[in-house]
């Protein structure tokens, strides 16, 4: 995610493609960032619209639903899977689904195995 910056600005014109959360925390570290991303990964509507766009390239993407501790995108080119399956610290140092205050308190031997 902190190298999409550096990214972006070698290749001006290409999409970006990412979930709300990244983009949040990308914003958060760079806030000079005035783009915004042409696809949101983690809207239905989004993906499909990208679907539509790359269908003639041979190339579909996949959102896997229901995946509470990641973003996890699938994508599909020319008989090959990629995956990219990124777990989110919160911009307020929290991880997965705990904010910041509920990391804090984590305690140990409170865990549930």
């Amino acid at each position: 995610t902190l190298q999409i910056p550096s990214i972006l600005k070698r290749y001006p014109g290409a999409a970006y493609i990412s979930s709300a959360d990244a983009w949040k925390k990308l914003r958060s570290y760079d806030p000079k960032l005035k783009r915004k991303p042409e696809f949101l990964y983690t809207m239905e509507e989004d993906v499909e619209r990208l679907n539509k766009l790359l269908s003639e390239e041979g190339v579909k993407f996949q959102f896997v639903k229901g995946d509470a501790g990641t973003n996890s995108l699938l994508l599909f080119a020319h008989k090959t899977a990629i995956e990219v399956d990124l777990i989110y610290s919160h911009i307020d140092g929290g991880l997965c689904l705990l904010n910041r205050k509920e990391f804090d308190a984590y305690k140990e031997d409170e865990a549930v195995m």
